[in-house]
């Protein structure tokens, strides 16, 4: 039984064959650079260099995997293997549709989202919590086809209005239990009681429906509370007035409070998240953190509470997200009554809410409406599992049919395409090579093939990355195109259109000689640059005396050890910037750390040349130059002060050969020393320099 072979093994056999693929393909690059040197001395190039040169008798090449740049003649890699995962295999050569409508099917028990058309989101959640309601759903499923109902914007006016409409809409339903959907879930009542301000009777308003309260959040922290502040006494600064029936006049009430009557099914509360801030003139959202209990008793808040089923539970809320008034994020969250699982409906997405499942009070710092139902209620009886109503069933259906019958014919239009494209590009490639040497041909950019080979709708053929300015192709480019049969072009033409064409005629010879003289230009500098070193190296070590322009040591040591380019560079563009003053001067030989040196005038003309085609801002010092007299000055004062401080500190002071210098006691030095010393007092002033120098003289 043979060994199964290894990765390492699989490594070093692809190795190996790559290897030997480069040495089918190998080529003597060494060539280039002595075919220029002859095209700039003869001027005209023959027909061999300038195959060599742009690579044409480079071999055909089959198998390597790579679509190497080095070969003009590679065609490899532009359709890839079977095997193949590169990203080619993620264009026509995948051959799949782009977008299946199967994957957007949602699991089965999840409900379904609705697209954010724009801006939507709030009608979106809206309409996601009234439609999870069981019995406003069976209700709507049993309106009759012809009715139309209308809608609203923003969530709270949408809210509103949607109900308004849908209550008018369905008033003309021929179903009973239908006319009165709206009020009977939604519609509760309330009165506002006044105290009179005369007799102190307490008078009832005439109810009014309501179907959402609208509950008060700053300063308050949950739902209780917010409901308490909304049924308290409002105390009347003379505003309010009603007509008193004891007093038998309209009268000022000297307070006024809410009275909820009756109660809905389904209880909705919407909070006042945004209140006008008077600095900025603008209103602002309150971001304070607010709960609400997945169980809520209303039989303290009715006035008369005659109604048995006052324990609601939370069926829905939704949150706003977002700091602005005029825009943001709506979400719903809401419990699904047959099964009791919280669902998280975020426009088209829509998934589970586990943490909701669990949580008896909720706290939200964006909780911006909430939808209490009334529990365990059964005056409706229905069945849990609502059926579409036909007449919905069969539009959907038929919605279906027409999307999926569109899809065929675009998925089937769109592989014949791919099919075409793919045949297309194996059919030109298979005759782009040019078999010999006499057949025309045109040049044709990398880049364009390569997305003609991989694009189901290429672009017109695109050849200006690889012409120079003279319209023609240039050899620099040579790793940028490839060399395409005439038929191959032709075919490629004739159905993209585009250009410039590029035949084999069109090697731009400009550009060629441009490159030769380059190359010569190169060679010189090199040469001339080697025959400087050396005598660099005697001038560092002060072996050569007929010097006549000063440079800078340190740049000098730079230049000598760095390696040569083909050109001068900016590296090498300052011979005397270090020793030039502010000035433009000859800075002194004792205020730089850089010293000079001098350099023999053929020397100095080669690196001025060099030195000013870079920078031409090259300051010259000839020998004779003088120093700049303002930096001297400067440094002499400087020099004293440093010599003064040096004496009164004890230091040793270094001689300098070109500069002259005084004996003078050491005993006087002491003396001076004390006298300029602010911390002895009462020193000695110490006598004249001469008379201290005479004490060293003998009697002679």
């Amino acid at each position: 039984m043979r060994r199964p072979t290894t990765q390492r093994e699989k490594k070093k056999r692809r190795d190996g064959e790559e290897e030997r693929r480069r040495g089918a393909c190998e080529y003597d690059v060494t060539r280039t650079p002595k075919i220029l040197r002859a095209i700039d001395t003869t001027g005209v190039p023959t027909k061999d260099q300038i195959y060599h040169l742009y690579m044409i008798t480079k071999p055909i090449c089959s198998g390597c995997h790579v679509n190497t740049k080095d070969n003009p003649n590679c065609f490899c890699a532009l359709v890839p293997p079977p095997s193949s995962d590169t990203e080619l295999r993620a264009s026509i050569w995948q051959n799949t549709f782009e977008f299946d409508p199967n994957t957007e099917l949602r699991a089965s028990g999840s409900p379904a989202g609705l697209n954010n058309l724009g801006g939507t989101c709030y009608i979106n959640s809206t309409l996601q919590c009234l439609y999870m309601n069981n019995i406003f759903r069976e209700g709507l499923f049993s309106v009759e086809p012809e009715l139309d109902p209308q809608a609203h914007e923003d969530i709270h006016e949408f809210m509103k209005g949607l109900l308004k409409e849908l209550s008018d809409c369905l008033s003309h339903s021929k179903n009973s239990k239908t006319r009165s959907l709206v009020e009977y879930l939604f519609g509760g009542s309330k009165s506002f009681v006044h105290t009179c301000s005369q007799c102190g009777t307490a008078t009832s308003s005439e109810m009014e429906v309501f179907y959402e309260l609208q509950l008060n959040v700053m300063g308050l922290e949950s739902l209780d509370e917010s409901l308490d502040e909304y049924l308290r006494d409002e105390e009347n600064n003379d505003v309010i007035q009603f007509f008193c029936d004891v007093c038998k006049r309209s009268v000022v009430a000297t307070s006024r409070k809410t009275v909820l009557r009756e109660l809905p099914h389904v209880l909705i509360f919407e909070l006042k998240r945004y209140v006008f801030c008077q600095k900025t003139i603008k209103a602002k959202k309150v971001s304070s953190t607010f709960s609400f209990p997945a169980e809520l008793s209303m039989r303290r808040i009715l006035s008369e509470p005659s109604q048995p089923e006052l324990l609601y539970e939370l069926s829905s809320f939704v949150q706003h997200y977002g700091n602005a008034v005029d825009h943001g994020h709506y979400v719903a969250h809401i419990k699904d009554e047959n099964t009791g699982q919280w669902w998280r409906f975020n426009d088209k997405i829509v998934t589970k809410d586990s943490q909701s499942s669990l949580t008896k009070t909720f706290s939200s710092e964006d909780v911006y409406l909430m939808m209490y139902r009334v529990k365990d209620t059964n005056h409706i009886e229905r069945d849990d599992n609502i059926c579409v109503p036909s007449h919905y069933f069969e539009e959907i259906q038929t919605s279906n049919a027409t999307y999926q019958k569109k899809y065929n014919q675009r998925k089937e239009k769109e592989s014949s395409l791919i099919n075409e494209r793919t045949e297309e590009v194996r059919s030109v490639l298979s005759e782009a090579s040019v078999q010999s040497l006499s057949q025309p041909f045109f040049w044709i950019s990398c880049d364009w093939l390569r997305q003609w080979a991989k694009n189901v709708t290429p672009s017109a053929i695109d050849n200006t990355a690889i012409t120079c300015s003279h319209g023609k192709v240039p050899v620099s480019k040579v790793t940028s195109m490839k060399r395409l049969s005439s038929k191959a072009w032709e075919t490629l033409l004739e159905k993209y259109g585009g250009g410039p064409k590029l035949s084999h005629e069109d090697c731009c010879l400009d550009c060629l000689k441009e490159g030769a003289q380059n190359v010569m230009s190169a060679d010189t500098y090199r040469d001339r640059r080697e025959s400087f070193k050396q005598l660099a190296w005697d001038i560092l070590d002060g072996k050569n005396e007929d010097g006549k322009y000063y440079v800078s040591r340190s740049w000098l040591l730079q230049w000598s050890i760095g390696e040569i380019p083909d050109a001068p560079s900016e590296a090498n563009s300052n011979p005397t910037s270090d020793i030039t003053c502010s000035h433009r001067q000859l800075l002194p030989e004792h205020a730089t750390v850089p010293k000079r040196v001098l350099v023999p005038k053929d020397f100095w003309h080669s690196i001025y040349k060099d030195a000013n085609s870079v920078k031409n801002d090259v300051v010259t010092f000839p020998s004779d130059s003088k120093e700049c007299l303002v930096c001297c000055r400067n440094f002499f004062d400087m020099f004293q002060k440093k010599l003064s401080m040096s004496l009164f500190m004890g230091k040793c002071v270094k001689l300098n050969l070109n500069s002259s210098y005084f004996l003078v006691p050491t005993s006087w030095i002491s003396k001076w020393r004390n006298y300029i010393n602010p911390d002895v007092k009462n020193s000695d002033t110490p006598e004249t320099l001469n008379v201290a120098i005479n004490s060293l003289l003998c009697e002679k």
